[in-house]
């Protein structure tokens, strides 16, 4: 596969894009979640007890979103590898048909007898 050749640029760097997106928020989402946790250790009230507890349930759901986002994004991009794959097992059936028609071609019209008169089979 070292000359494989890849297409779909645009969805490739879109998917770059996304990917990259998406861990963002999922790291971001960890972080608020530990922040949120961190903070349950110095609470003086029952307001920063509930700042909190929704710091945490913010972080959980944005690092769920992030990573699955980013499952998305993986399917997307094993949808373009599938398609390129597709496309060049279809160019390689296409070449191994034409070379079958060829050499049958081939074979039909050397099946002659010594005097060049054609063999019935």
């Amino acid at each position: 596969m070292a000359n494989y050749e890849r297409t779909y640029g645009t969805a490739r760097t879109i998917y770059t894009l996304l990917e990259a997106i998406s861990w963002v928020v999922a790291i971001g989402g960890i972080v608020v979640c530990i922040v949120g946790i961190s903070a349950l250790g110095s609470v003086r009230s029952e307001m920063e007890a509930i700042g909190a507890f929704v710091g945490i349930i913010a972080g959980v759901l944005f690092a769920l979103i992030g990573l699955i986002s980013v499952a998305f994004v993986q399917t997307g991009r094993a949808t373009v590898d599938q398609a390129e794959m597709s496309r060049d097992m279809l160019g390689l059936m296409r070449r191994e048909s034409s070379r079958a028609s060829s050499s049958n071609s081939v074979s039909s019209a050397s099946a002659t007898d010594a005097n060049g008169s054609l063999i019935k089979s």
